[in-house]
């Protein structure tokens, strides 16, 4: 469900969707879980998303997987079926 929702805003911009490979999925998990873990239960008193070195490795770590989801289209986009 994070990822669909996660998605929401790249399909709305006109991107492809991240797509995140069955062999990266376990890197997925502890990379969201290291973040989430780190930060605690969010609440109305603090921000949801806190800037630090954690956060920069997920970040990292989708924009690899966006950039295959672009490389995917790209690739679609330029195949020449006949």
């Amino acid at each position: 469900m994070a990822r669909l929702i996660a998605n929401l805003p790249c399909l709305k911009a006109g991107y492809p969707p991240i797509i995140i490979d069955k062999e990266q999925r376990y890197t997925y998990m502890t990379t969201l879980s290291e973040y989430q873990g780190s930060h605690g239960v969010p609440s109305i008193q603090f921000g949801l998303i806190y800037e630090d070195a954690l956060l920069e490795k997920f970040e990292a770590f989708y924009g690899e997987c966006w950039s295959k989801s672009r490389e995917l289209v790209d690739q679609a986009q330029t195949h020449d079926p006949s």
